[in-house]
């Protein structure tokens, strides 16, 4: 049996992936040893940044995302991680949020 070894890239979207299932929003940062919170000031300065992805991985939402969504967000479904974090550079901060 082979076993694959994940890159902290994918790590660190997984790790993404459980926050967000468990009500909270962080960003990936390969500068730092884990994924820090972005404050919402901050995040609203840098909309439009294109060195930065915002995905919005709420659950049962359509294409629009509703109430709540973030100016450039993109939709992704939450359990679906693996098809959708390939997509996105590796050296692009990435802020994933369910709420």
């Amino acid at each position: 049996m082979q076993i694959k070894t994940l890159g902290m890239p994918v790590l660190y979207l997984v790790v993404l992936l459980l926050a967000a299932v468990f009500g909270c929003a962080v960003v990936v940062d390969k500068t730092r040893l884990g994924p820090p919170f972005m404050e919402p000031e901050e995040l609203k300065a840098r909309l439009g940044d294109p060195s930065l992805a915002i995905i919005d991985v709420r659950a049962d939402l359509d294409e629009e995302g509703g109430p709540g969504r973030i100016q450039g967000a993109v939709l992704e479904i939450y359990n679906e991680v693996a098809n959708w974090a390939p997509k996105y550079p590796r050296d692009q901060t990435i802020v994933v949020y369910c709420a």
